[in-house]
């Protein structure tokens, strides 16, 4: 996405707001009535038009309508998904959780509640060097008796797909309950619709799909929904698993947003992935020294590309690219932690190597032209800080 100079080159972080989208959002707004109000036109009219969302939402991606738990993104779905079980499962023998040490920070800072404060007992499943997680560390955490396991689908630093589809089957063969955080997933369809039919739990965001901030959903199998308990208390809205007046007009955006992905995602990823090969050729052909971070395509999610420059400290790059280049050290949700990637280490990336990573990720409004500007942009900085 370009605005006048500037080049936008983050779309981990947050994807920008699609203008169709944003035309749905404003036809929601206009029906401003509470869908909880059962008892005159203005509460049936909303209500119709949250229904009529969560279906679109349950056909274009192969659910129920009532496997949709809205929520105000995937921060509070990852919690729900994760804390909500634990506290259904308070009387279950064996309190132990299994994460992969490259969540995000949403996943393992609820993991940490339930270690530190919980009783529970802990496990970080570790991974490889592609960001991959070890199937015998997992397996062993299953045989010592977890039964709430998380990993996500796609990594937001460094694009790698999980085999989901074998985590779950391991995960079931030992009876426990699998969460996956699914949010980078939309770009690759088969990662999310693995995540959504093998997964018990999923959690997704709107502004990782072109749509609004303040709305994402966790997704439950029927099977599941009761071994979930509320976080939160107050009404009895969506079974009373996650009360509260419902955001219609975000919902609506939300919906909207994933019509548009179902619809064209199928030629557009290949397209994005398209882009970030060219950006990589183009460093390669003028001579940068780099390293790509993680997987190779299309192992990886088809618009994340996150290298090392020999060399190079991230923050003054990202510095010296200003205003004209968005890009990123890492998830926006650690910006401003100090310390190193804990994904990057993960992963076995020394400080110094982590340190000269940046994330550059592209999407729906990147084009060549872009990609073009970006390179050059990069490499007359680097030609100054060399």
């Amino acid at each position: 996405m370009q605005v006048g100079e500037r080049i936008y080159c983050d779309y981990q972080a947050t994807t920008p707001l699609d203008d169709r989208v944003k035309d749905a959002i404003l036809y929601g707004l206009a029906t401003w009535g509470n869908p909880h109000s059962s008892d005159h036109i203005w509460g049936w009219e909303s209500a119709k038009s949250l229904e009529a969302a969560t279906v679109k939402i349950a056909e274009c991606l192969g659910l129920q309508s009532s496997e949709i738990i809205f929520t105000s993104g995937a921060t509070e779905a990852n919690n729900l998904g994760i804390l909500g079980f634990a506290k259904g499962a308070l009387n279950k023998k064996n309190k132990r959780i299994a994460v992969a040490s490259l969540e995000h920070k949403a996943v393992l800072e609820a993991a940490f509640e339930l270690r530190d404060n919980e009783g529970w007992l802990l496990d970080v499943i570790e991974v490889d060097e592609n960001g991959y997680i070890v199937e015998s560390s997992l397996k062993e955490s299953l045989l010592n008796g977890s039964c709430l396991v998380s990993i996500m689908a796609v990594n937001n630093e460094i694009g790698t797909i999980q085999h989901v589809r074998k985590i779950s089957s391991l995960c079931h063969e030992f009876g426990a309950y699998f969460h996956c955080d699914a949010v980078q997933a939309f770009g690759n369809r088969l990662a999310l619709f693995d995540a959504l039919k093998f997964a018990d739990a999923v959690s997704v965001s709107g502004h990782k799909v072109y749509g609004p901030k303040g709305v994402g959903a966790l997704i439950i199998k029927r099977e599941w929904v009761d071994s979930i308990r509320p976080m939160m208390f107050g009404g009895a809205q969506q079974g009373g698993l996650r009360p509260g007046t419902m955001p219609v007009h975000q919902i609506i955006g939300f919906a909207e947003a994933v019509k548009i992905w179902s619809e064209e995602s199928e030629k557009d990823l290949p397209r994005i992935e398209r882009l970030s090969q060219l950006f990589l050729k183009q460093l390669e052909e003028r001579g940068i020294d780099f390293k790509l971070n993680g997987p190779v395509f299309p192992q990886r999610h088809c618009g994340n590309v996150n290298i090392q420059f020999s060399g190079i400290n991230n923050h003054e790059l990202l510095g010296m690219l200003q205003p004209k280049v968005a890009a990123s050290t890492g998830s926006a949700c650690n910006s401003g932690i100090p310390g190193t990637s804990h994904v990057l280490s993960a992963i076995g990336l020394s400080r110094e190597q982590a340190n000269s990573s940046v994330r550059f990720s592209f999407g729906r409004f990147s084009d060549e032209q872009q990609i073009m500007s970006v390179v050059e942009q990069i490499c007359s900085c680097i030609d100054l800080l060399i």
